[in-house]
């Protein structure tokens, strides 16, 4: 179930344009403070949720084929602009916490390839979290999800691909450090985690760059190329199934876009954002931005007069040019 990477460098097939090698410069990086935002809508049932929160990325060692970040996030988070109260919603959002600090290597394509500090995440679950979530919740909420931890905690390969396919960390290492020219490159197949529990969904992508006075801009577009059916999908099943035995299997829709802001200097990522659809179990759009929280100050002092729904909206309207 670990995630697949884009195809090798030599495999690409570059359009017509001027290249562009996009290569991090770990001494020029910056880091800091990032917002993060994750929207499901479901139009169709008329639902919509909202999930807001910060971490800090920084780095910790580097050479010239890896790089090993530090991530943590912080305690507080906001569900649909609101702080929770529901006991199951502050359980779910804390059992997550015993995972940071977080360490991942990844290698000069900007993949990750392993969590360097698996043993002491294992600890500090067991040590400290695990119980002190049964005495603040209880073991009839507790347990629900603690069960589930415990079984993604068993190995470190489970819990590197339970990390590496989680929407933040899957789209903040995305294979972005390679070639690319001022038109489209084909870049073969892509996999994102589109539905949780199951493996990540293939998608044939395509990229561009493109450069503005702030910025390097890079675009990924992507549509579905999965060898499962909408059923296989729908029944949360890693292998073809249903798309084998009957012929008359629904193919799943869905498609995507992401942008990511890249730093001119260091090439780091100051920011993306991606655009997903699907029709699994009912259509679905879901939304995923990461920003880092000094690139927007100016923006959001401009619309300080507004309000706090219009002020967001309005800052990734003006930070994000589709």
């Amino acid at each position: 179930m670990r995630r697949q990477f884009l195809i090798p460098e030599d495999e690409f097939v570059i359009d017509s344009g001027t290249p562009f090698a996009l290569s991090f410069k770990a001494k020029e990086f910056i880091g800091g403070e990032y917002g993060c935002r994750i929207v499901f809508n479901q139009k169709e049932k008329g639902l919509k949720n909202e999930i807001k929160f910060k971490q800090d990325v920084e780095i910790i060692s580097s050479n010239t084929e890896f790089v090993v970040y530090a991530i943590k996030r912080h305690n507080d988070f906001f569900l649909n602009e609101k702080v929770p109260t529901d006991p199951n919603d502050l359980c779910l959002f804390e059992s997550c916490q015993f995972i940071y600090p977080l360490e991942i290597k990844t290698n000069h394509f900007g993949s990750a390839t392993e969590i360097r500090n698996y043993r002491e995440i294992k600890i500090r679950w067991t040590e400290k979290y695990k119980d002190s979530l049964i005495k603040k919740f209880g073991p009839a909420i507790a347990n629900k999800y603690s069960k589930g931890i415990q079984n993604v905690l068993d190995s470190q390969e489970k819990f590197e691909n339970c990390i590496f396919n989680e929407w933040f960390t899957s789209l903040f290492f995305n294979t972005i450090y390679r070639e690319y020219s001022d038109n489209f490159i084909k870049v073969g197949t892509h996999s994102y985690p589109l539905i949780p529990k199951v493996k990540p969904v293939d998608f044939k992508v395509k990229a561009r760059i493109e450069k503005d006075e702030q910025y390097i801009r890079l675009f990924y577009k992507g549509e579905i190329n999965d060898g499962r059916s909408l059923m296989d999908l729908s029944q949360n099943l890693d292998d073809p199934y249903y798309a084998i035995i009957e012929d008359t299997n629904q193919v799943a829709r869905s498609d995507f876009k992401i942008q990511y802001l890249i730093h001119k200097v260091s090439h780091e990522i100051y920011g993306f954002q991606g655009l997903f659809n699907h029709n699994i179990n009912g259509s679905k759009d879901i939304e995923i931005s990461m920003y880092r929280l000094g690139a927007i100050k100016q923006i959001e002092t401009e619309n300080k007069d507004q309000s706090e729904n219009k002020r967001s909206n309005g800052i990734f309207s003006k930070l994000f040019k589709w």
